[in-house]
């Protein structure tokens, strides 16, 4: 299971799950106490935790493709979700992630929804060698074919 990037001519994939992109704070900050979805104009000056632009490539050009940070604050940049979400928990910024994020259990911070157009899905793929001949990857692949979610 991977985020996208991946080389096409080696790994074929399939996607297996889309979600929604969330903004995360502190516990008390000033954005969650709005009551509603978060807007672009709600982020500036902002104090911004970023994925890394080289070990979180797919992560990092999602975000900048539908929330512009130039002129922000970018106080740190990681590469792993738990790192940045306990960073936003110390009170360090705060950080756009993924839905399946929010169920990592940290304390100390609210997830946000994201009220952006166009509104970022966030894909988790599934991933094997093209020239894969295991006859386990097919029935996988069957079975995801007839799931509701496939």
């Amino acid at each position: 299971l991977a985020r996208p990037r991946f080389d096409p001519a080696v790994l074929a994939s399939r996607v297996v799950q889309r979600e929604a992109l969330r903004v995360v704070v502190p516990a008390g900050h000033r954005l969650a106490s709005l009551g509603r979805a978060i807007h672009r104009d709600d982020l500036v000056d902002e104090p911004l935790i970023m994925h890394s632009a080289a070990e979180a490539q797919y992560l990092h050009e999602l975000v900048l493709s539908v929330v512009p940070i130039s002129g922000r604050r970018v106080v740190h940049t990681v590469s792993q979700l738990l790192t940045m979400v306990s960073l936003v928990s110390a009170g360090r910024g705060i950080a756009f992630i993924p839905d399946s994020a929010t169920r990592l259990g940290i304390d100390g911070i609210e997830y946000l929804p994201l009220d952006v157009r166009p509104q970022p899905s966030v894909e988790l793929h599934l991933l094997w060698l093209k020239e894969s001949r295991n006859p386990a990857l097919w029935r996988v692949l069957d079975i995801l074919d007839d799931s509701p979610a496939g």
